[in-house]
């Protein structure tokens, strides 16, 4: 497999990656919304009422370090999947310590997409094998899909050969000021590109989509180059 061909494979699963980190944070607000009656806003204010009635437990035994700074902030588009999958899972109980809200299938999906994350995490390089490829993609697909996730939507991330028009999920917002690092990131990451620079075009590419509400269009191009 020549070094183009298994870099994009290893952005389109990053691609899945960030679309499932968002099709988690959504289901984690819906379900934060079912139990306590309020939409979750991103503020410490929240976590904090959320440690005090609820997790203190979680917090206190579960949350290394750096997952506590993180959930702190109360900003759930900082939080990764492993760290919507705990907080999800204390939701998930009642008061009274019983599990209710989440179906033994939900739960299996959600395991299955920390799977996902954790093998992603410790890819040697930045490069898959067709083999590896199908591996990494059949753990999440399904998974996203019962998470609430656009099946046809996540399927062209693995079939188009252009990414314009693909679709992924958003706040609904738009900050100006980080769509334009994510332009610049983007010319960056297709200058890389074209010259076989693959390490830092995944970089340059990858600090593009980690951006809160960049604009559809920017978000579409900040992908394109790996598909020239």
């Amino acid at each position: 497999m020549e070094d183009g061909e298994g870099f994009q494979n290893y952005l389109r699963v990053s691609l899945l990656l960030r679309e499932g980190n968002q099709i988690l944070r959504q289901f984690f607000r819906s379900q934060y919304k079912e139990k306590m009656k309020v939409d979750w806003e991103d503020k410490p204010e929240f976590a904090q009422q959320f440690i005090s009635s609820i997790g203190q437990e979680l917090y206190e035994s579960s949350f290394k370090l750096h997952q506590k700074k993180v959930f702190e902030s109360g900003n759930a588009e900082k939080w990764d999947i492993a760290l919507l999958s705990t907080v999800i899972k204390t939701i998930d109980k009642n008061m009274d310590g019983n599990h209710n809200f989440i179906t033994s299938k939900v739960k299996r999906n959600i395991k299955n997409l920390v799977e996902f994350r954790n093998q992603y995490e410790h890819l040697p390089r930045q490069s898959l094998t067709k083999d590896q490829f199908t591996n990494l993609w059949k753990l999440a697909r399904d998974s996203l899909v019962v998470l609430g996730g656009d099946e046809e939507e996540i399927d062209r991330i693995r079939t188009a050969e252009n990414i314009q028009g693909i679709k992924f999920q958003g706040s609904g917002s738009v900050n100006q000021e980080n769509t334009e690092k994510a332009r610049k990131l983007k010319e960056e990451g297709n200058s890389a590109l074209k010259e076989n620079k693959f390490d830092l075009a995944i970089r340059k590419y990858s600090e593009a989509l980690n951006l809160v509400d960049i604009c559809d269009e920017e978000r579409v191009e900040s992908r394109e180059g790996s598909y020239l």
